[in-house]
């Protein structure tokens, strides 16, 4: 039995189909252009809409949008344009949020683009208390930040210490005073002058254009027999980030004098601020710019030069096409004279991290729920559809659904019908009809002929052999009388 196989690298792109001049074919379901962000977070009631476009091409096209795999209608809040694809978000209720996604149909079939999460952006209230901390001048202080609320997104939360009275002024980041990833507040070496005062923790939310602060904590620092205080190492972060985006790590060291903080890369080579490094805050953060898998690893932060901390940088990824490289990708599978077309959703996560798995096939954006009418290899995590070409009628669009632990992607497989596949149907059909169309005439006409010979034989019979009756419903019908 032939065989096509259609996997990630062997089927040409939708952007510069073969043969066609650059020109999508007339034959094809839509080509999606948009890509969207994995999440976006709006507040509730919020008045500035967000409009998401779901843009394609290949035809005269009709939008629709579904929300959690239902087809959605508008409700004021949301509405979807049925012509340019756009959806509008504005003053959401909680029933609101949750996973969308667009449809483009034409008359060939239908494509599904990127599952895009709307969440609420959220910051919660601390609870209420006050207590008090006392702490050694010169020696290290460190006040937590404790009971701290949901704050989402995360990108959008930034830690803020206040003190003084009501708390409504900020504790400057500088050479004696850190905060950590948890948003502790360290005094590396705290004076008198940091003692007799009030501090509370405070979380902004740059979305949300909000500040909520913590419990109060009041701070008496008492008098040290000595000034000079060893140097000791007292926080380093883990940190998790996407390829592509910024990593950060942290080191703290405390001590009278403060040390000096320097860094080594993963390989051991000395770090300096360039291009692919920054290094911030008197030496304790680094940032690393546009990471790579590469930069996975283990890291070195050095006081003194004898006193080492080691924050671990993990670089992670949502699933992605080992075709593109990215999360969406759109192909064509050219369907001739093959007896079976094999659709193989090929993706991968970052080095070293779980397989992505296939949660769905759908056909023309509606899941494929029984495999009556397909063959599934459920081979390397059911990434295999087989497709009988007895079953494949009028081609359309197969999609794909692949996740992991940090997100979702989608691959729209085109199918067509060549020319000959098209004419043959046509032919099929019509000789279908054809031969249904003389069958039904030559009923009929058999039907007829035995009317008159019934109607010939009946009229040779003697008028007194026969009756005629009246029924209840006043009609007249001859009747044989039985000789």
């Amino acid at each position: 039995m032939r065989r096509i196989l259609v996997a990630i690298g062997s089927i040409q792109t939708p952007t510069e189909p073969k043969g066609h001049g650059g020109v999508c074919p007339s034959n094809l379901p839509p080509v999606i252009k948009s890509e969207f962000k994995q999440e976006y977070f709006l507040p509730r009631f919020h008045s500035s809409p967000l409009t998401l476009l779901c843009s394609a091409h290949n035809g005269e096209i009709t939008y629709s949008w579904f929300k959690n795999y239902m087809k959605f209608n508008n409700n004021g809040r949301i509405v979807v344009n049925k012509k340019t694809g756009a959806i509008f978000f504005q003053n959401l209720a909680q029933s609101d949020f949750g996973e969308y996604y667009c449809l483009a149909e034409n008359k060939y079939g239908t494509s599904v683009s990127l599952f895009v999460k709307i969440s609420e952006a959220i910051l919660d209230k601390f609870p209420t208390k006050t207590l008090t901390q006392t702490c050694e001048e010169h020696h290290h202080c460190q006040l937590n930040c404790m009971d701290k609320p949901r704050c989402e997104p995360r990108e959008s939360c930034d830690i803020e210490w206040k003190y003084g009275i009501g708390t409504s002024n900020t504790v400057s980041i500088g050479n004696e005073t850190a905060v950590d990833s948890e948003g502790n507040l360290h005094f590396l070496s705290i004076s008198k002058s940091d003692g007799g005062k009030t501090y509370a923790c405070g979380i902004w939310n740059e979305r949300k254009k909000t500040l909520v602060t913590g419990e109060s904590i009041n701070l008496q620092v008492y008098d040290s027999r000595t000034e000079t205080i060893p140097v000791h190492a007292v926080y380093q972060s883990k940190y998790k980030a996407f390829a592509g985006k910024l990593g950060i790590l942290k080191c703290i060291f405390s001590g009278s004098p403060v040390p000096v903080i320097k860094w080594k890369n993963k390989n051991g080579s000395s770090i300096e601020s360039n291009q692919k490094y920054i290094i911030k805050e008197n030496g304790r953060q680094l940032q690393i710019m546009n990471l790579t898998f590469d930069d996975e690893g283990q890291y070195q932060c050095i006081a003194h030069d004898n006193i080492t901390q080691n924050p671990f940088l993990n670089v992670t990824s949502p699933p992605k096409f080992v075709e593109n490289n990215r999360r969406f990708l759109t192909k064509i599978a050219e369907n001739s004279s093959s007896d079976v077309i094999i659709l193989s959703c090929d993706a991968v996560s970052a080095p070293g991290e779980a397989y992505p798995v296939v949660t769905r096939w759908m056909k023309n954006g509606n899941v494929l729920n029984s495999y009556q009418d397909f063959v599934i290899q459920l081979s390397g995590n059911g990434r295999i559809l087989q497709i009988h070409k007895t079953k494949l009628g009028y081609g359309g669009s197969y999609q794909c659904v692949v996740e992991n632990s940090e997100g979702v992607a989608v691959a729209n497989f085109l199918v067509r019908n060549t020319p000959f596949e098209y004419e043959r149907h046509w032919v099929v059909k019509n000789r279908t009809i054809i031969i249904v169309t003389i069958f039904s005439t030559l009923g009929a006409v058999m039907l007829v002929m035995l009317g008159f010979v019934i109607r010939k034989r009946c009229s040779g019979i003697p008028r007194y052999l026969t009756s005629r009756r009246r029924s209840r419903t006043r009609h007249v019908y001859d009747v044989i009388t039985a000789i």
